[in-house]
Order: structure tokens, then C-alpha cells, then sequence
């Protein structure tokens, strides 16, 4: 199933396996035309969905003006780099230039595994649009989209209620 504009951003799942309890599959974004994860990785679908639910039902204050006028690698070097480059994934809170960067800035654990060799983050412009910008460890250029205000949750929402109408409805269904 996919939900949203391949060319602007859309979320792919393709289950495969229905363990009791589970629905495991393939997952990734589209973003700008681009396929972001790692789409022979399989994930736990519902917990994907349950991670995109936070995302759009918790809202996390990504406008920092600092960033709004950065090119794209000084975003990174200061809402990834002090978080993950410092050491084991933690911020060193002696030089974390932007404070909570992690839970404001970064979606990389929405795809569960699926985004482990992709580093994703969005920034709000103070006028309210987004910024989201991701590479990858296969490819370090960093690209770069930017979305209307609320798209990138809009489509999460629109994902996450049609994957709980047709794929978990139906799969709790008795055989």
C-alpha cells in the first residue's frame, strides 16, 4: 500500500507475514521522488504505525530560527552531528549546540529498522513550512525537500488510518 505523492512524500508498507499478533513487511518513505529505507528489510509494521501515530498525535517543536537559513550539512552538524557522532547515539550536554535535537528533529526511528542506515530529519521554518533533509550511509549527500506546513503529518495520519482499515482490521478477523 502506498499513501501520499511519490514526488513529494508518501510512506510504502507491503506486508508479508502474519505471525500471531504481528504484521511484519517492508517499509520505506518516498521523499522528493527518492526511495528512503531499505525496502528488503523487514520491519514490524504496527509498530512503525505506532510510531508515526506519535509523530503526528505529539507534537514536537522543530522551529529553531537558527536552522531556517542553514544549508542543508550545517542542519546536520547541529542537530546530528552533537547527537549521534558525539558517542554510542547520546548528546554530550557540554556542547549540544540545540537542546533535546534528538526527540525535536529526528525520524529515522519511524521506519524501525528500515531507516537504520538512514540519518532523516524535519525542521518548521518559523512561517511553518518544513524541511526535511536525509542521506544515507551508502550515499552522504544530504538532500533536501521542503513541504507545505503539516504535509509530512498529514500523510502519516492518512497512512496509519487506512493501514488500521485494511490491513489490521481485516487481520484480526477469525480465519
Amino acid at each position: 500500500m502506498l499513501e501520499g505523492n511519490k514526488d513529494r512524500f508518501a510512506i510504502e508498507a507491503q506486508p508479508e507475514e502474519y505471525p500471531k499478533g504481528w504484521i511484519l513487511g517492508r517499509f520505506r518513505f518516498w521523499i522528493g521522488g527518492e526511495p528512503v529505507g531499505n525496502w528488503d528489510d523487514w520491519a514490524d509494521l504496527k509498530g512503525c504505525v505506532h510510531w508515526l501515530r506519535n509523530f503526528v498525535e505529539v507534537p514536537r517543536n522543530r522551529v529553531e530560527p537558527r536552522l531556517d537559513s542553514l544549508e542543508a550539512a550545517g542542519v546536520f552538524k547541529l542537530v546530528y552531528d552533537p547527537v549521534y557522532v558525539w558517542g554510542a547515539g547520546t548528546a554530550d550536554p557540554e556542547v549540544e549546540p540545540i537542546p533535546d535535537a534528538s526527540d525535536r528533529f529526528h525520524l529515522s526511528h519511524l521506519g524501525m529498522s528500515s531507516f537504520e542506515r538512514f540519518d532523516i530529519v524535519l525542521i518548521k521554518t518559523p512561517s511553518g513550512n518544513e524541511r526535511c533533509l536525509w542521506r544515507s550511509t551508502d550515499d552522504p549527500r544530504i538532500r533536501e525537500v521542503r513541504f507545505e506546513p503539516g504535509e509530512m503529518e498529514r500523510v502519516a495520519k492518512e497512512f496509519c488510518d487506512r493501514f488500521e482499515r485494511e490491513i489490521v482490521a481485516p487481520s484480526a478477523a477469525p480465519a
